[in-house]
């Protein structure tokens, strides 16, 4: 199998990192682009040097902001876990360390693969990153079910927690504009999840506010959060190579290496699993009057 590994563009003039220089753009299709081969033109080592330096500098956003909304996401988890253990008579201490060990433990196994390269397989069968995130996110709603949490599971605070979303489209978009994703990911696409992280706080509020009175509003806007969360895996899946690759431009490899692994191997199934659990909240409950706790 091909291994998909991306390395900064050393261009042979001008190595500028600035918005459509055509220095870059000459030497690989588009400014800043990861994914060219090495180049076989003399090249300055001071002007090689700043680039590189410069490449780094670009990275630095969308890095803290996979790295930002791991956090965020983490801490909602860890929340949501106190208030599920208080309806059911459990410790809150051993559902918080339980939930965020849990969560350290999958963003290091899947740190730790990209790392070896595992993920940079595109043409495997089934895609190594969609079987990862599929197992992660059948593995929660199990978890779930086990504890018989559906019933105490707080809908307000899984509608907060999507809100994470706003945080990992400021990054896709920065990446997008370095040239490392292809722009068809970004909201300057056909990208426009981060709707669902804007309107998350509002109908988190909505549904504190009236309990049951916003359970239609939770309702409509989880299915219309979970089709743009399904229309964001597909034009991934359309973007990286292999057979199923679709889109034109550059391709979408950066997702398998580190940092960047963490958002289809762990944020995406937090956001899937939150949608699903929501609907198993919502339309499980025979109580309707319980409405959105």
């Amino acid at each position: 199998m091909r291994s998909y590994a991306y390395t900064a563009p050393l261009a042979p003039e001008g190595l500028s990192c600035a918005t459509g220089s055509g220095a870059d753009q000459s030497a690989d299709g588009g400014d800043g682009a990861l994914y060219s081969s090495a180049a076989t033109f003399p090249l300055d080592r001071q002007r090689v040097a700043r680039h590189v330096a410069c490449q780094g500098r670009r990275m630095l956003l969308p890095t803290a902001c996979i790295l930002a909304a791991l956090f965020s996401v983490a801490v909602g988890l860890v929340a949501i876990a106190r208030k599920v253990a208080l309806g059911l008579n459990a410790s809150p201490a051993k559902a918080s360390a339980a939930v965020a060990l849990g969560v350290a433990a999958v963003a290091a196994l899947a740190l730790g693969l990209a790392d070896y390269g595992f993920f940079a397989h595109f043409e495997s069968v089934p895609p190594r990153i969609a079987l990862f995130a599929l197992t992660v996110t059948v593995a929660s709603q199990l978890a779930l079910g086990r504890v018989r949490a559906i019933a105490v599971l707080p809908v307000t605070g899984l509608v907060a927690l999507q809100s994470f979303r706003v945080v990992v489209e400021v990054g896709l978009h920065a990446l997008g504009e370095a040239g490392h994703v292809p722009p068809v990911m970004t909201w300057s696409g056909r990208n426009f999840d981060v709707l669902v992280g804007f309107s998350a706080p509002l109908v988190a509020w909505a549904s504190h506010r009236f309990g049951a009175k916003a359970r239609a509003l939770v309702l409509a806007w989880n299915v219309a959060g979970l089709a743009l969360l399904v229309n964001v895996v597909v034009l991934a899946m359309t973007s990286v190579p292999g057979p199923t690759h679709l889109q034109d431009g550059v391709s979408l490899t950066i997702v398998a290496h580190v940092p960047f692994i963490l958002l289809p191997a762990v944020l995406v199934p937090v956001a899937l699993s939150s949608h699903i659990a929501i609907f198993r909240a919502l339309l499980g409950r025979r109580d309707v009057s319980r409405g959105c706790p």
